[in-house]
């Protein structure tokens, strides 16, 4: 899995970050700033297509220096929807993924409920209510 995340502020030890802003490798990589504003929205450029969960949280989604492929299982099963908003790119059960594909982020807190959709190169693909202030998150 290769992406491209222009603002990320973490990264994993598995995660390699060259000149050009791409990410390689497995782990986690967390976006640089809390979603505080009314509307917020972010991409997530495939360079190599891989398993990914690209999404939003309350707080940080973990803080550990290692992320393995077992965290991915964890993290869909474990959150409850009320507190995380995941899409699931890649692997066996995932929205397949290729090279050159955009997935784009939109988080509405300006109206209620607040909304958060997930995009493919510009077609919906879910959206779930969240509520409270939450950071971006890419999970290579």
């Amino acid at each position: 899995m290769a992406l491209c995340i222009a603002a990320h502020r973490k990264t994993t030890a598995g995660v390699s970050v060259d000149a050009n802003q791409v990410l390689r490798g497995e782990g986690l990589a967390l976006a640089n700033v809390p979603m505080e504003q009314d509307r917020v929205y972010f991409e997530v450029h495939v360079v190599e297509p891989g398993r990914l969960l690209v999404g939003a949280a309350r707080g940080t989604a973990g803080d550990s220096a290692s992320w393995s492929g077992a965290d991915y299982d964890d993290l869909l099963s474990q959150q409850p929807p009320s507190s995380r908003s995941f899409v699931e790119f890649g692997g066996p059960d995932g929205v397949a993924v290729e090279k050159d594909d955009v997935i784009s982020c939109a988080f509405d807190q300006s109206d209620f409920p607040t909304s958060f959709e997930v995009f493919l190169n510009g077609a919906p693909l879910r959206d779930q209510t969240l509520t409270g202030e939450a950071h971006s998150d890419s999970v290579l």
